[in-house]
């Protein structure tokens, strides 16, 4: 593990426009799936090459630990990034959940809150799925006391609504420099204005405001914003389509409230038509072709290019194409969205 090509963590340089580059790390491999975006993980399938390395999946089976010397190259990569006069993100863990409720963890995530404090000059975003873990295993290694610590990014995976309203709430509860969301693989429509929280109370995550929708209210203390939105669709040979509106009203509503948001990716499928300048374009005649009916089904189909726009005005049919990662890409209506907080 080390330089990684994943998109949101580089570092955009203020001088000249490059980015930086952003690293993963994995202090221990393996993980048991638990949500819906868990059904097709990418790392799941590579640990299947070799287990012992790379980590194993599912309740008793053993996590992989680093070997000592890999513990050392956060320590190098610090002192690059001071070098360099930069910050630099460290994605952690891409093939593990800093976060899995295991005793045999405890003592390497101590260890790694003693590297994350050692290294002042990387940024750790830490996305977990298990966000109302992290005051309690912070505490159990009586790191919780000591935040905010100015370069831990606290994040959350939300695929849909039902997860949105699950997670939010515990991450609202972190304090950070930022708290991020991972909205990918994107499985559903998403409402960041109005998540469910405490059970009861609409809160508005992006503005940190609750009470909907009557007047909204200032959130009650020790609650904090959400910083930032990743949003992408899912890639793979399995992968599942995402709506083009869903994703839409994820970057609208960031828009609206001056979040940061971020696009990712299409994935493996895209609308069919780009719209550029307002315009929709034709992207591809030989690929197969999925349809989405208005209900919100997801019917696959192999037929050829018919000429059909990528939304019909009187079926509501948006006409998907399955291409790969690549050639997706991630122009979202003739844009690129790489929105990121500002380190500090």
């Amino acid at each position: 593990m080390g330089v990684t090509l994943i998109e949101w963590t580089g570092t955009l340089r203020v001088k000249d426009g490059s980015m930086a580059p952003g690293y993963t790390f994995n202090p221990w491999r393996g993980c048991v799936k638990i949500s819906p975006a868990c059904a097709n993980c990418y790392a799941e399938k590579t640990s299947k090459r070799n287990p012992k390395v790379l980590g194993e999946w599912g309740y008793g089976t053993n996590r992989s630990h680093a070997a000592p010397s890999y513990w050392n190259l956060p320590l190098r990569w610090n002192k690059e990034a001071e070098k360099a006069g930069e910050r630099r993100k460290v994605f952690c863990a891409s093939l593990a959940d800093v976060f899995e409720d295991r005793s045999d963890l405890v003592e390497a995530r101590h260890r790694l809150f003693c590297l994350i404090m050692k290294t002042p000059h990387l940024d750790w975003l830490l996305l977990t799925k298990r966000p109302e873990n992290i005051r309690p295993h912070l505490e159990e290694i009586d790191v919780w006391d000591e935040l905010p610590l100015s370069n831990v990014w606290f994040g959350t995976t939300v695929e849909n609504q039902e997860y949105a309203n699950l997670r939010i709430p515990s991450l609202m509860k972190i304090p950070g420099p930022v708290r991020f969301l991972s909205v990918e693989p994107m499985l559903g429509p998403v409402n960041l204005r109005r998540v469910i929280y405490d059970h009861v109370t609409m809160i508005d995550a992006l503005e940190g405001l609750h009470g909907w929708p009557i007047a909204h209210a200032p959130i009650p203390d020790g609650v904090f914003p959400i910083n930032w939105v990743i949003a992408g669709g899912e890639s793979g040979s399995d992968a599942r389509l995402m709506h083009p509106d869903w994703v839409r009203g994820i970057r609208d509503d960031c828009a609206e409230t001056k979040t940061p948001f971020f696009f990712k990716q299409w994935g493996k499928w895209r609308p069919k038509l780009e719209s550029i300048a307002g315009y929709p374009k034709p992207i591809c005649k030989d690929e197969k072709w999925g349809t989405l009916q208005r209900d919100g089904k997801w019917w696959p189909v192999t037929t050829p290019w018919n000429g059909r726009q990528d939304k019909d005005s009187e079926t509501g049919e948006i006409v998907m194409v399955g291409l790969d990662k690549k050639k997706s890409g991630r122009v979202l209506d003739g844009l690129t969205h790489n929105d990121m907080p500002v380190s500090q």
